[in-house]
């Protein structure tokens, strides 16, 4: 099957698949820059994270975020992967 978006959900894996990504804001950057060892660390140059994979940033900002909406939301979220 050809993939139609950068970004699928995939339901028999049950899982969101990012295919590609592009973030230019500052503060993602600036927050990106400490994770160029696969870890929250300290910031280095952008030039260090050139061909680095920042996955384990993508991931933990997700699910922040995922947190971050949820509290938000009055529903809680519950039952909508089963």
């Amino acid at each position: 099957m050809p993939r139609k978006a950068p970004s699928e959900f995939g339901p028999v894996l049950r899982t969101v698949l990012v295919i590609e990504l592009s973030v230019s804001n500052r503060e993602v950057l600036d927050e990106a820059r400490r994770w160029a060892t696969g870890e929250r660390g300290e910031a280095g140059p952008l030039t260090d994270l050139v061909g680095v994979d920042l996955s384990p940033f993508v991931r933990e900002a997700i699910m922040t975020g995922v947190h971050t909406m949820r509290a938000g939301d009055r529903s809680g979220g519950q039952g909508e992967a089963d």
